[in-house]
């Protein structure tokens, strides 16, 4: 097997604790050799590797499979700390070997793609590929949202803006309207494309200029018009003023809360 000659940069997951400290510097995770599983140690290699490699490094048979304790219980001998980046060089085929039972590793991810999947890893492996792949995702989401945030009228946008729990909108500027609107799509693109594509949007918004006015009342968990529960959550207020024989409440709410707009 030929052997490309680089470096590969493991580094730690930054994890916020309650506290506020990711971890103590200098504390870390050694790893002496590839992890043990029921079915064996996880070295990554197929059972036809392990044949090949043991025969081009001169090693004797069985000497790399996975149930062989005396190779795989020892074979690494590294320590990663939380608080710095770790280097391994390849330069070997016996490197590559050992770098593969360390991404297959459950504390590591193989890059940042994976760490989606593997959210009780403590450390990845930088790739600058993946990286570029998640950045994209997140300007692709930006730039639909912006389209999306241009299409909207200043009502409407008002109308968003209190779904993020912004109140007395209506004596405000367009300016500031836009400004508020477009930092919390930056914020969070996915959020508000959500908003966009939610069916009951329009209806939503509603609920939310007759909280703001007064017109829905909540006590504790429910939402009550005129004294009557209506819901005890904004979705099941959204399912009773969607059922027909409603519409006429529904009318009635909408209608109070445009004369208490004015």
């Amino acid at each position: 097997m030929e052997v490309k000659q680089r470096s590969v940069i493991i580094k730690p997951v930054k994890k916020i604790k309650f506290s506020g400290v990711t971890h103590h510097t200098g504390t870390g995770t050694s790893i002496e050799g590839a992890q043990l599983s029921k079915q064996g140690y996880k070295t990554g290699l197929t059972k036809k590797e392990e044949e090949q490699y043991c025969e081009e490094l001169g090693l004797p048979k069985g000497t790399l499979s996975k149930n062989n304790g005396d190779f795989w219980g020892s074979c690494l001998n590294l320590r990663l700390t939380h608080d710095k980046p770790y280097t391994f060089i390849i330069e070997t085929l016996m490197d590559e070997i050992k770098l593969k039972a360390l991404l297959n590793n459950s504390r590591i991810a193989e890059n940042e793609l994976k760490l989606r999947e593997m959210p009780m890893a403590e450390f990845y492996v930088e790739d600058a590929e993946a990286r570029a792949k998640i950045e994209e995702v997140t300007i692709n989401y930006k730039m639909e949202a912006i389209d999306a945030l241009r299409e909207l009228s200043s009502e409407d946008k008002k109308g968003y803006l209190r779904l993020y729990g912004k109140r007395g909108l209506d004596a405000v500027s367009d300016a500031f309207v836009n400004t508020q609107l477009f930092k919390e799509v930056d914020l969070n693109p996915q959020k508000f494309l959500g908003f966009v594509s939610n069916p009951d949007i329009k209806l939503r918004i509603s609920i939310e200029e007759m909280i703001e006015s007064g017109v829905l009342t909540k006590k504790g968990h429910y939402y009550n018009f005129q004294n009557e529960v209506i819901g005890n959550s904004v979705e099941s207020v959204i399912d009773f003023f969607r059922d027909l024989k409603n519409q006429s409440i529904k009318i009635a709410a909408e209608s109070e809360s445009k004369k208490k707009k004015k």
